[in-house]
């Protein structure tokens, strides 16, 4: 009795060494993020000119409300999220390395949790299967799929953009939930009590953000291998279980839906049929996989394709590995039933965002692979686990462990790069048109916004006129180029951009005031009037076209209207 006690102490020390590897290595290979700026990217909605971010101290009460909103100024449902860069905040200000800092030490946390997860779930098959466990096997596993998560280039993006750490805090409570449902199903006594506790770290990832919808049918997965619970719980007990964790998820994802549509990040889906949504989804599988075994060309944009046909190479292609990979999961799961759980799983976790609902303008992101690549890098940890099994497949084993290696050096060595193309905006953007010269309009836009605050004006407007080429109505791109138009001078061009949007958007009611302050400032106030009222109008909670439109009557010599004015403008600056 004492020598099994004395290697299952030994056995728990070396899962946590080999978790505390994992994890840092992690913070070696990503602490230079710390040397990165913010990005004029999500970053200013998020941190820089957020002004809510900073009530956390000075009005803590507004800052809750805000936090827990349902829309926000950042179009999404992420209360957890809010309140950690509330903290950060408080912490470091807008000091860019302390916010980096907090995302690697969260990804490192993260590392060294997929290790444990992974061992548990080995364990876990051992115990379901009743087969005398092998901890230094499921050690090894669970170092493989450790170091591969803490290293792989894909995850860049969700650990070098500050506006991503949602994507870490998603991923943090999503697999302490995991953890602690296989602990709560493996305890005779006290059950009910971890179940809470997993509920609890469900909701706070739900709270992170919204792509933890997935964790319910996950769970399914998980009890039906490889704990194999449909022998021993009966369905009722397993439906009613599930049930809180399901209600939860469609409460979220509802909220986060909403939240989106509000903001207007929900792309109008009337231009795409089914078929090709399908054939879209199906198509980014394909890529996913693609970017998980050679992350070459690694882009913060994957611009949507102008032309969907099913009937080429990226998606027949894509069909044809999905139906391989599946008829295969199919043939081993007598032998290896592990690894059609495990497709199961990157195929849920996939499912919130391959295009089904279309927001922004990306056909596929880095940053959603962060929980998916779980049972990618789990699956190739098999490898060496299955190896270990016989003396005979020992030079197998060692070779195996040295591709590993390997691996681990290039995607060491390609994070390290792609981590420095995320020190600035004009870096990255630079990076982005490199790869896609001439597929979006987003990445000139983006840039462009860069060298305007850097007073690089012609910079600027090279980059919107290449913007505008590649999509002449893109109203963002336009408005951009009608403000920059009117700080040069160029008052009949600028003109010309906001009564184009206008014509394209009459709900566009930065144009109608951008337009009624260039007329204003050309001395032209009655003109204006109109313009401004109209802005008043579509945005009645915003400040500027009221506070022109005192400036306007101010003009025209009417100093009663334009006091009035003048009060309402404060008013809602008051409100802000």
């Amino acid at each position: 009795m004492h020598g099994t006690n004395s290697n299952n102490s030994f056995a728990t020390k070396r899962l946590r060494s080999f978790a505390l590897l994992s994890g840092l290595l992690a913070f070696v290979v990503f602490i230079p993020t710390v040397k990165n700026g913010f990005l004029l990217w999500d970053d200013t909605v998020y941190l820089t000119e957020n002004p809510y971010i900073r009530l956390l101290v000075s009005d803590p009460g507004t800052f809750i409300k805000w936090a827990f909103s349902a829309s926000g100024i950042t179009g999404n449902w992420h209360p957890v999220t809010n309140l950690s860069h509330g903290i950060e905040y408080a912490l470091f200000g807008l000091n860019p390395a302390g916010h980096h800092f907090v995302s690697v030490a969260l990804h490192s946390i993260n590392s060294a949790l997929v290790c444990l997860l992974v061992y548990r779930l080995i364990a876990s098959a051992s115990i379901s299967e009743r087969v005398p466990g092998d901890p230094r096997r499921a050690s090894v596993a669970a170092l493989v799929a450790g170091l591969l998560f803490a290293l792989h280039p894909v995850h860049v993006e969700s650990i070098a953009w500050v506006s991503e750490q949602k994507d870490l805090l998603c991923a943090l409570f999503y697999l302490l939930t995991l953890i602690t449902y296989i602990k709560y199903v493996s305890r005779e006594s006290g059950g009910r009590g971890l179940y809470i506790v997993t509920l609890f770290l469900f909701i706070l990832a739900l709270m992170s953000k919204a792509m933890a919808v997935s964790l319910p049918v996950v769970l399914i997965i998980i009890d039906i291998y490889p704990l194999r619970r449909l022998r021993t719980t009966s369905t009722g007990r397993l439906i009613l279980e599930k049930l809180p964790f399901f209600l939860l998820a469609i409460s979220a994802a509802v909220i986060t839906l909403l939240a989106q549509r509000a903001a207007g990040a929900v792309t109008s889906g009337e231009a795409i049929s089914i078929g090709q949504k399908v054939a879209v989804a199906i198509g980014a599988i394909g890529f996913y996989i693609y970017k998980l075994i050679l992350p070459l060309e690694l882009a913060p944009i994957y611009p949507y394709p102008d032309k969907v046909d099913f009937f080429t190479l990226p998606y027949t292609g894509s069909l044809l590995l999905i139906l391989v990979i599946t008829a295969f999961v199919i043939f081993k799961i007598r032998r290896q039933p592990a690894l059609l759980a495990l497709w199961l799983f990157f195929l849920v976790t996939l499912a919130p965002v391959l295009g089904f609902v279309q927001v922004g303008v990306q056909f596929a992101a880095d940053r959603y692979l962060y929980i998916p690549s779980m049972a990618a890098f789990t699956a190739v940890a098999l490898v060496p686990y299955s190896l270990m099994k016989k003396r005979s497949s020992r030079p197998l084993f060692l070779i195996s462990i040295i591709v590993v290696a390997l691996l681990a050096a290039l995607y060491s060595q390609k994070s390290i790069s792609q981590t420095g193309l995320w020190k600035d905006p004009v870096t990255l953007w630079s990076h982005e048109i490199s790869i896609y010269p001439s597929e979006s309009a987003v990445p000139y836009n983006n840039r462009a916004q860069t060298y305007l605050r850097t007073g690089q004006d012609a910079l600027a407007l090279a980059d919107y006129e290449a913007a505008i080429k590649i999509e002449p109505l893109n109203i963002t791109a336009l408005s951009n180029r009608g403000v920059l138009y009117e700080g040069l001078g160029r008052r009949s061009e600028a003109i010309e951009d906001f009564e184009k949007i206008i014509r394209l958007d009459p709900g566009h009611a930065d144009s109608y005031n951008n337009l009624g302050g260039i007329l204003l400032n050309a001395g032209r106030p009655t003109e204006a009037i109109g313009f401004l009222k109209k802005a008043a109008e579509l945005s009645p909670s915003t400040m500027d076209p009221y506070l022109n439109l005192g400036h306007a009557y101010s003009a025209l010599g009417d100093a009663a209207t334009a006091a009035s004015y003048y009060k309402m403008a404060k008013d809602r600056e008051n409100r802000r």
